[in-house]
């Protein structure tokens, strides 16, 4: 969906079947300890759908990190409590937690692959800073 629409998508997976899915747009991650170079700049949004926090934990925290203008992670607002209190123990300031959005989409409680999809790009597109860019 977001190729259609024309932006650049990577995706970063330990997946293999996802990796497939995603041939040409796709990194794999072979550790959560030695993440690729993420070179995220104010155009850039940065999304986690990880069930994961091993893997979510390091890349949220080097997103945070970084000038992305949109930091977002999928799952409930529970979730999203046990997420700010693993990057909180893992040396992330209470002032930049605040750049992470979530529970993620403008359709809520979505779960099937399409409807997520159309409400997380939604949601990265309304958050676009038009003005200065």
């Amino acid at each position: 969906l977001a190729a259609a629409a024309g932006y650049r998508l990577r995706v970063l997976s330990p997946d293999e079947a996802t990796l497939q899915n995603c041939a040409g747009a796709a990194t794999r991650l072979h550790s959560a300890t030695a993440l690729p170079d993420l070179p995220l700049d104010p155009w850039t949004a940065f999304v986690t759908l990880f069930h994961d926090r091993e893997w979510e934990t390091p890349l949220l925290k080097a997103a945070l990190g970084s000038e992305a203008f949109f930091v977002g992670s999928v799952g409930s607002r529970r979730t999203h409590e046990l997420r700010v209190e693993s990057l909180s123990a893992s040396g992330v300031a209470p002032h930049v937690l605040e750049k992470l959005r979530a529970p993620i989409g403008l359709i809520p409680s979505t779960r099937d692959p399409s409807s997520l999809a159309l409400s997380v790009l939604a949601d990265i597109v309304a958050a676009w800073p038009c003005e200065g860019m």
